[in-house]
């Protein structure tokens, strides 16, 4: 079952990633910062949370993301632009786990968590293989191939793309084995995420809060296609690239994460076979509308947050709805 949910608020940590495969996990705690929408993109709507009760709760959620390109990936996002998105990071108080293969934004990221070393790991990956993603390129490669598989750079042209999309989940569960940080809930979160937030001056921060209503039993995920039916087959959701939910940000137990993670990939290694394939947003599209209920029987169901009206946050851009709604000034 989809369970759309519109209101209330928590506290939450985070855990984002960036780079070819980067995984951050935040620990949010209370404080006030000054962040200022800088939106290019999107209408900036100053949201008051009033829900002070709901502040002062201290569940614990974190937030994992591996990428290389952000949602919608062009030539138009350079390294540098990765760069100025991680810079958020140095103003986030939670903890933080990071993996990537680039030595200099170690190096870059290990500059900007200075003041929180403590509540920072940052792992350098030196084989990317290590991860299942990118031991299936190959195959990837030969479905992109196909002549009958339509050309969304980078989605359906770049195989290494389309694993980094797959490797935030085999990053989530090699994460957990670690057990670096201690939290109920955990989030993945792309580096780009808060690319277009601001905020006025290094001594000012925030930290990410579990979202309102938060289900422990689900997978939270932000709806940004209301549109779209659950009667769809595979194929239109891969050839015709449909988008039900975004991948920037999910949150959920550790458990659920794990359950989630054993559950995709079964399903990537089921559309290869079906010589299907595109990011993680059109295969969990296809895990959960009525032919992948059928064919997956996923044990992990979502709850879908989406812009409702109902509770104003820092934009009203569909994509960022439920990391504004986490967002908290201190």
């Amino acid at each position: 079952m989809w369970k759309i949910v519109r209101k209330t608020r928590w506290r939450l940590v985070c855990v984002v990633c960036c780079g070819v495969c980067i995984l951050l996990l935040l620990l949010l705690t209370r404080s006030k910062c000054g962040i200022r929408g800088n939106l290019k993109k999107s209408e900036i709507t100053r949201g008051m949370d009033d829900d002070n009760k709901a502040r002062q709760r201290h569940d614990h959620l974190g937030i994992l993301g591996p990428r290389s390109l952000p949602e919608g990936a062009s030539s138009e996002y350079s390294p540098n632009d990765y760069k100025q998105w991680a810079e958020v990071f140095q103003n986030i108080i939670n903890p933080l786990i990071f993996y990537t293969n680039s030595k200099d934004f170690k190096l870059l990221v290990e500059k900007y968590r200075e003041k929180f070393r403590n509540k920072t790991k940052i792992i350098l990956i030196t084989d990317r293989k290590e991860f299942w993603p990118f031991q299936i390129s190959k195959e990837i490669q030969a479905v992109f191939q196909q002549p009958n598989i339509p050309k969304y750079y980078p989605n359906t042209v770049m195989p290494e793309y389309s694993a980094s999309q797959h490797a935030k989940y085999a990053v989530l569960a090699d994460a957990f084995k670690q057990n670096i940080f201690h939290t109920e809930f955990y989030a993945w979160l792309n580096v780009g995420y808060f690319g277009d937030a601001t905020c006025e001056g290094e001594n000012h921060y925030f930290r990410m809060n579990p979202p309102p209503e938060v289900d422990k039993t689900r997978l939270s995920i932000n709806l940004v296609n209301q549109s779209l039916t659950k009667n769809v087959s595979f194929d239109s959701i891969y050839k015709e690239k449909y988008v039900w939910v975004g991948g920037g940000m999910l949150v959920a137990t550790k458990d659920v994460f794990l359950k989630f993670e054993r559950l995709y990939h079964r399903a990537v290694v089921y559309f290869l076979r079906r010589r299907l394939m595109n990011s993680d947003q059109q295969l969990i599209y296809g895990i959960y509308c009525d032919e992948g209920r059928r064919v997956f029987s996923p044990e992990v169901n979502l709850q879908l947050f989406w812009s409702s009206g109902f509770r104003k946050v820092w934009t009203r851009n569909t994509w960022f709805y439920l990391g504004y709604l986490c967002l908290e000034d201190i």
